[in-house]
């Protein structure tokens, strides 16, 4: 069984992208201790061990540059969420490892 990222990613790489819908979804985690955060213009996944409520009870309600960039430092809105949530950034990019 692959992992719906594969998909997701394979369709966009075929010029398929997303749709630009402001939504974030919640994917399962990945294999290994790694999370991720992949993004596309207003679209975004979370790919990681967590309650897709909670993440989204963490976004500002109508900051639509949350979806967008869940957690750049050039999206104040969004990374106060990902620090809320307990994460920690590192560079312009989120590296969460498990444990």
């Amino acid at each position: 069984m692959t992992h719906p990222l594969l998909d997701i990613l394979l369709e966009a790489a075929r010029g398929r992208p997303p749709a630009a819908d402001g939504r974030i979804d919640v994917l399962p985690a990945l294999q290994g201790p790694v999370d991720a955060v992949v993004t596309f213009p207003a679209r975004a996944y979370l790919v990681a061990d967590v309650d897709p409520d909670l993440v989204r009870g963490r976004l500002p309600p109508g900051d639509p540059g949350a979806p967008t960039l869940p957690a750049s430092p050039g999206n104040a809105a969004s990374l106060r969420a990902v620090l809320a949530a307990g994460y920690a950034p590192i560079g312009s990019e989120v590296l969460i490892p498990r444990g």
